[in-house]
């Protein structure tokens, strides 16, 4: 059955990786969230997509070089009418998803800076949670998930990529890794089954048209992650 991943919470309506996103996410019905984190300069687990915080709050500075102080005082909400809104940390997420029964894909934002320790940081939060057992790890960076799996192997890792991988399955075997998250366009029912075959599972981003929402339903995919989540359940009756 296949499952949906809200994409930085319900993103298509509300601004993408705040609460207001998260919380309108299990209103939805989504299965689990799909969210990004980054290290704060004082080492605070910050959710937010990019390396700069100017796109989503439009102020110009890099996570990695404020505190979280300083980026908890800026506004994440203007991009869709919902002033007020702040960066969050890791655990405010966590804490939703333990309160709603739902899942949490967390990507390591790490391709970009490396973020020493930022892999343990993230499996100990899961911990303090309860959520060791309803996650998975996601990075493009997929030497941080080989590292995750060698620092807890219980804990599940996906290969984020955006290319059409040859033997897909194989390579995520080779890598430890407990599944692929490719974009949808590389997706196909063979490609599918072969990774499942394998122990594989597809976790296939960002899906938010019927056309594309159906096509991965019939692929057999494992889960949608998707800025529409309401959309896809939907799609799913």
């Amino acid at each position: 059955m296949t499952k949906i991943m809200a994409h930085r919470g319900a993103s298509g309506l509300y601004p993408e990786n705040t609460i207001l996103a998260f919380e309108k996410a299990a209103e939805m019905g989504a299965d689990a969230i799909e969210t990004d984190v980054h290290l704060s300069k004082d080492g605070k687990l910050v959710i937010c997509h990019d390396e700069s915080v100017l796109r989503t709050t439009g102020f110009d500075g890099l996570v990695c070089e404020m505190t979280y102080s300083e980026l908890s005082k800026l506004d994440a909400g203007f991009l869709k009418g919902h002033p007020g809104q702040r960066l969050p940390l890791l655990e405010d997420l966590l804490r939703i998803a333990a309160e709603n029964d739902m899942g949490v894909n967390i990507e390591l934002k790490n391709n970009v800076f490396a973020y020493a320790g930022m892999e343990e940081k993230v499996i100990a939060a899961l911990y303090d949670y309860g959520l060791e057992k309803r996650c998975i790890l996601s990075s493009f960076n997929h030497r941080s998930m080989h590292r995750a799996k060698e620092i807890d192997p219980k804990i599940p890792v996906g290969l984020l990529y955006s290319c059409d991988l040859y033997e897909a399955q194989q390579y995520a075997k080779s890598c430890g890794a407990d599944a692929l998250h490719p974009q949808y366009g590389s997706v196909n029912a063979g490609m599918v089954q072969r990774a499942q075959e394998a122990g594989v599972a597809v976790n296939v981003w960002t899906v938010n048209t019927c056309k594309v929402i159906d096509d991965m339903l019939f692929a057999g995919v494992d889960n949608i992650i998707t800025n529409y989540p309401d959309l896809v359940r939907e799609r799913m009756r």
